[in-house]
């Protein structure tokens, strides 16, 4: 790094050490904090890890065959906190990193896939998000223009067409990550999962979880805005406003949630599992308050099905 490059760094770093510090005043317990991300701008940090924004709330209206609707049964048996990583057997694969490339979609994807097959009884396995990097470009339907586009980002719904229309998809090992779009090179390599289908879930809290705890980890997307900076803590309303539900540039997986006392007042959470590696927020994983639809992130709750 130049010593103009690492003065433009310092400076970057400076404006959003003063960020960090409102945020804190405003939120009332340290969730802020420094990062690997903290001297890159807003708009440098959607460039290199985000998607392209779009409208979850418009894009996620459903066809009525592909919402799981809840049961009576899977209501009246959900619990008041859940945790995946505690089950047996654990369908939470280690956290991983996507790096510059907004292929988080991926990532989703992969992760609740990995989920499914684990459940199912099969031994775990560590499915290539490259594989779908670079061979995944399924349209939206309702709008072609909207394709999954690699390091420019996607959707796991459309990933999910891919991977049923392929039959399957492949491993790490066959097909690694390189954090980069390029050239599909899927052919003849073996599969190490499958799935039929796929299902999502009316978006409101009792929904998700019930579908949380019956079905494995979920994908979902959400509006990032507030992670940039994020080091621990649960997300809670007070940056409601600056966190809209339109918007949405990231996707994650729901692994749990509970209730956190540590600021005086109990507020229910989601436990997300993200792809920015284990030094980012809580071993790379966050908390968001989930009564309410804060950031977009009840909007589209997806699962692939085996």
């Amino acid at each position: 790094m130049s010593d103009e490059e690492e003065a433009i760094r310092f400076d970057i770093f400076k404006q959003n050490a003063q960020k960090i510090e409102a945020l804190n005043r405003e939120h009332g317990q340290e969730v802020y904090g420094y990062n690997l991300f903290s001297d890159l701008t807003a708009e440098e940090f959607a460039d290199q890890y985000l998607m392209e924004p779009f409208d979850s709330a418009a894009k996620c209206e459903w066809p009525y065959n592909r919402v799981h609707h809840i049961s009576q049964a899977e209501l009246s048996s959900t619990p008041t906190s859940w945790d995946w990583r505690t089950q047996t057997p654990n369908p939470v694969t280690a956290v991983k990193d996507q790096g510059q490339c907004g292929s988080c979609w991926a990532f989703s994807t992969t992760g609740n896939i990995e989920g499914q097959w684990t459940l199912s009884g099969k031994t775990q396995p560590l499915i290539s998000e490259q594989e779908l990097v670079d061979c995944s470009h399924a349209c939206l339907a309702s709008e072609p223009s909207l394709c999954n586009g690699g390091c420019n980002g996607g959707l796991p719904w459309l990933a999910y067409e891919d991977v049923i229309k392929w039959g399957g998809i492949t491993g790490e090992s066959n097909y690694p990550y390189t954090a980069m779009t390029g050239n599909c090179r899927s052919s003849g390599m073996p599969n190490v999962a499958e799935i039929r289908n796929w299902t999502a879930t009316s978006p409101d809290m009792v929904s998700i979880e019930a579908f949380l705890v019956s079905q494995g980890p979920l994908s979902m997307t959400l509006n990032a805005n507030r992670l940039q900076s994020y080091r621990k803590g649960v997300i809670q309303p007070s940056i409601f406003s600056q966190c809209p539900s339109s918007g949405a540039d990231h996707a994650v997986l729901l692994v749990g949630f509970g209730d956190d006392s540590s600021s005086g007042t109990s507020v229910h959470y989601w436990t997300i599992k993200n792809s920015w590696g284990s030094s980012w927020g809580e071993a790379g994983f966050f908390r968001m308050q989930a009564d309410g639809d804060m950031c977009g992130i009840w909007d589209c709750v997806s699962s692939a099905t085996l």
